[in-house]
């Protein structure tokens, strides 16, 4: 796994004067890592690179007062040689860190068992200072708060950001996370930041940044694991933990259903599958099976209760889309009422297409900076954009688009793209995909005898925390794959979270057969 670190940009000034007095005391640290390299900012700002021995690299970014932070967007998915590169303005990054960045081990290597948590423990912290120091030895209270303690819902599932902090705070700790920020700015004070994680029976110390007099510093923990923090100073400190929770480890699955299947009226080359709360929908594509190509898409629509009933309701493709060169449609996703179905053609690129859910089409749109076929479009409620995957220009990445509606006409923006942090292998076929309410993606893929299973990526930074193998079984291809506790809404009997769809593709007049497979995670609130 390539460790990255996400930043905040911050703005804002302090409300007094002062620093260290030489670069020397400013990069003294206490910590058990070593010093890889460094680079100096044009404001003053220094990050700093370490390696932790059974860890990995960890990033330290220090600021004086009134100096913003790298923007966190120009780095998001970037190696750490890279992000060196970016900073240092082109400069090559010192051996020892490409060395280190070689040696840090793939997290698709890992087992996705965790280990045997630590004892829940509760945040704390000094009492107030009361009425004794003066205001003008504070660090900047409004200025913290506005630049270091939002996001919450939308970057960060928890944040802790104590205004009151006199001379120490702690963090507690509890379930596990994928991404942890700790940081502080002091005073008329000095202090100091530490990181740890949990690692076989114990706190492993990660980072301790000091902390001269009027400074800010941010440490980061990437990988799913439970982190701890604190801030602690001779006086008049702030500090603030912000993270995301871990995406949950699918630990079993449950049995399939439909299992085995064959629509008569909707049986080949199934492609999607999304839900609303009275009904499932899927997409499928006609096929000329002899050239390997689609020829039309179709859309069903079925009762929630007869998921394993011939769809009532079936629709070919508009035939706006169709003549304008679309043939093939792939997994799709329900949002406010609407579907919006991933869809391209042999002389097209990707594009959307969208319904109602009664049904009626609305319009469509290509993607703009997209090449080739679109498996899926996925929607991020925390950001409020769809994402759909491609290694059509190397590494894997995501595309984020918004897409408006006004009457008919569909308009796509790209907004953002995301390099992953562990590439999908090239030749391995990317189906399907949907995003949970915390952000979490989960992809699909399988086909053609290559890479089969279920990938789960953070969308806010790209980082892959884990994969999920899945074999191929009775299967030839995976495709469609939907998010949806079943195990709490038990109307179709099915059981689970995550839901893959499967097929075997049979020759022409034979029915394919189809599988939902389902699969259930340790922690359903976390998905």
């Amino acid at each position: 796994m390539r460790r990255m670190f996400r930043l905040l940009c911050c703005v804002g000034v302090l409300a007094a004067c002062g620093g260290p007095e030489t670069d020397e005391e400013l990069e003294q640290e206490s910590d058990p890592g070593t010093r890889l390299a460094s680079v100096k900012l044009a404001d003053g700002q220094a990050v700093t690179f370490y390696e932790v021995p059974d860890y990995g690299i960890v990033t330290v970014v220090k600021g004086p007062r009134g100096t913003p932070m790298p923007d966190a967007s120009a780095f998001d998915g970037m190696p750490i040689p890279d992000i060196y590169r970016k900073l240092s303005g082109g400069q090559e990054p010192p051996a020892a860190l490409v060395e280190a960045a070689r040696r840090v081990p793939s997290a698709l290597a890992q087992t996705s068992v965790r280990e045997a948590r630590a004892p829940e423990g509760i945040a704390q912290m000094s009492p107030p200072s009361g009425n004794n120091v003066s205001q003008q030895a504070l660090p900047d209270t409004a200025w913290w708060s506005a630049n270091f303690c939002q996001g919450l819902n939308t970057e960060y599932d928890e944040i802790w950001c104590p205004l009151n902090v006199y001379s120490w705070a702690h963090t507690g700790w509890g379930p596990v996370q994928k991404y942890y920020q700790a940081c502080a700015t002091t005073g008329e004070a000095t202090g100091s930041l530490w990181l740890d994680k949990w690692a076989s029976g114990a706190w492993q110390r990660l980072q301790t940044a000091n902390l001269p007099k009027w400074w800010w510093t941010c440490v980061w923990g990437v990988g799913a694991a439970q982190y701890r923090s604190g801030l602690d100073a001779t006086a008049n400190a702030l500090f603030v933990a912000r993270y995301r929770y871990a995406i949950p480890n699918i630990i079993a699955s449950a049995p399939d259903f439909p299992a085995d299947r064959s629509y008569s009226n909707f049986s080949d080359n199934l492609q999607g599958i999304t839900h609303n709360s009275t009904h499932w929908f899927q997409t499928r594509n006609a096929t000329n099976f002899w050239k390997d190509e689609a020829t039309d898409g179709l859309i069903a629509k079925q009762p929630m209760t007869a998921l394993n009933e011939n769809p009532p309701e079936r629709y070919t493709m508009p035939s706006p889309w169709y003549n304008a060169g679309f043939r093939h449609y792939g997994d799709l996703v329900h949002v406010n009422g609407y579907l919006y179905i991933a869809m391209d053609g042999p002389s097209q690129g990707g594009a959307v297409g969208v319904f109602n859910t009664n049904m009626q089409y609305i319009g469509f749109a290509s993607l703009p900076n997209w090449s080739g076929g679109v498996a899926f479009l996925a929607h991020n409620p925390r950001d409020g954009l769809f994402y759909a995957a491609t290694n059509a220009f190397g590494a894997t990445s995501l595309r984020g688009y918004s897409i408006a509606l006004s009457g008919t006409t569909v308009t796509v923006t790209h907004k953002r793209t995301l390099t992953l942090s562990s590439s999908i292998p090239v030749g391995a076929w990317i189906q399907g995909g949907k995003i949970s309410a915390r952000g979490n993606l989960y992809i699909s893929v399988g086909g053609g005898g290559q890479t089969s299973g279920i990938y789960m990526v953070d969308v806010v930074n790209g980082f892959v925390q884990t994969y999920y193998y899945v074999p191929y079984g009775s299967a030839d291809e995976f495709e469609g794959l939907d998010l949806w506790d079943l195990d709490a809404d038990q109307r179709i009997g099915a059981k689970g979270q995550i839901h893959m769809q499967k097929i075997n593709i049979d020759l022409p007049g034979f029915a394919d057969d189809y599988w939902l497979s389902h699969y259930r995670v340790d922690d359903p609130s976390k998905l």
